[in-house]
């Protein structure tokens, strides 16, 4: 679980909080920085973060795309599946779900969308 860091109010009158997320392989913590106008909404946006952390529904790449996961999934997902079954789940992604969510970043993306 991230170690929470001071929270701190700029000279913007914002409040900041950083979460210590993990380590880089030097050994520098990496720093996930939070901002809001008040304690409460930080400690909301904190809270879900850490939330979706927990239960791994948190994209490690924030600026990822559907499209580009869904190119990930096909390449590197299920690699015992065989040749028919890729050939189905590409036929699939391209023809129904790309058209219309290829350009959604993940963090955008609800089940409404879907």
């Amino acid at each position: 679980m991230p170690r929470q860091a001071n929270r701190k109010k700029r000279p913007d009158g914002l409040y900041r909080r950083e979460l210590v997320i993990g380590r880089k392989p030097d050994g520098k913590p990496i720093r996930k920085s939070f901002y809001a106008h008040t304690l409460r909404e930080l400690d909301e946006k904190v809270s879900e973060y850490e939330r979706q952390l927990k239960h791994g529904t948190l994209s490690s790449d924030e600026k990822m795309t559907f499209g580009e996961l869904a190119g990930v999934w096909i390449r590197d997902c299920n690699p015992t599946v065989g040749i028919t079954t890729r050939k189905g789940y590409n036929a699939l992604v391209n023809n129904h779900l790309l058209p219309e969510l290829s350009a959604y970043k993940l963090k955008e993306l609800k089940p409404l969308h879907l």
